[in-house]
């Protein structure tokens, strides 16, 4: 099998949308109404307003904290030589890490503005993010990136943006195991009185499936195995894996308001 996929879903004011970039908005509507649901089953005193606020200012800590993670984690020298790629959307490049730091930028400027706690709201969101990082790698898929390592597998693919070797569809692999797999992981273990277990637990559960699909990826030519064998996304899931396993370690039981 060959990959042909054509990236750009359609044009809007001269603008080219892809798929992966139309992707985000669908998960943010899918996992919004999907909390929507979930505190209405159980029954948490939280108001769609503040749930609106939260959701807003949420992706766009993600989006910002994505884009720029991603450059300046494993594309310095392009950022530097040409900035103006950040507002390039039809290319992708998103950083699940970069990510990461800009909820964390978010929820400290959030408890400061809101005079309230992120948290209670976060580790219902959280249930769902999947969702997202399901359609991510889908989006990955269909730009023809993050390509696998070669592979003679029946499945196997060739990705002409990379060369003519048959390659793991590891963007598959991600999308399928970070997405229902980590979902149902979630909600087999999910805690919903004590504060931040959630969100933890999927850090410390990503990581874990992170780094065991990191080694049916090719790792980015410019970057290359950073130790031995480990590659750059390895050694960062390592990091917070080790971090959320002792905050979890660590967690008192502090109950939900």
């Amino acid at each position: 099998m060959q990959h042909n996929i054509d990236p750009i879903a359609f044009h809007l004011f001269g603008q080219a949308i892809s798929w992966y970039w139309l992707f985000y908005p669908l998960a943010y509507i899918a996992i919004f109404y999907a909390s929507i649901f979930y505190i209405q089953q159980k029954k948490y005193a939280i108001a769609r307003s503040d749930l609106i606020d939260f959701f807003t200012m949420l992706w766009i800590s993600l989006i910002v904290g994505g884009r720029l993670g991603y450059f300046l984690i494993y594309q310095s020298n392009l950022l530097i030589e040409q900035p103006s790629i950040l507002l390039s959307l039809h290319l992708g490049g998103m950083s699940f890490h970069g990510a990461m730091l800009g909820v964390i930028v978010f929820l400290f400027i959030y408890q400061k503005v809101k005079k309230a706690s992120a948290f209670t709201i976060l580790d219902i969101a959280i249930l769902f993010s999947p969702i997202a990082l399901f359609f991510g790698r889908l989006g990955n898929f269909i730009n023809g990136e993050l390509w696998g390592r070669p592979s003679d597998l029946p499945w196997a693919m060739v990705f002409p943006a990379a060369d003519l070797i048959t390659r793991h569809p590891s963007q598959l692999y991600q999308a399928i195991t970070e997405g229902p797999i980590l979902l149902a992981i979630l909600f087999v273990f999910k805690k919903d009185k004590v504060s931040m277990h959630n969100s933890l637990l999927f850090v410390a559960t990503y990581s874990i499936l992170r780094i065991i699909t990191e080694y049916f990826r090719e790792p980015d030519t410019h970057l290359g195995f950073v130790f031995q064998y480990l590659t750059y996304g390895q050694i960062l899931s390592l990091i917070t894996l080790l971090l959320s396993l002792y905050f979890l370690w660590r967690l008192p039981s502090a109950k939900y308001k």
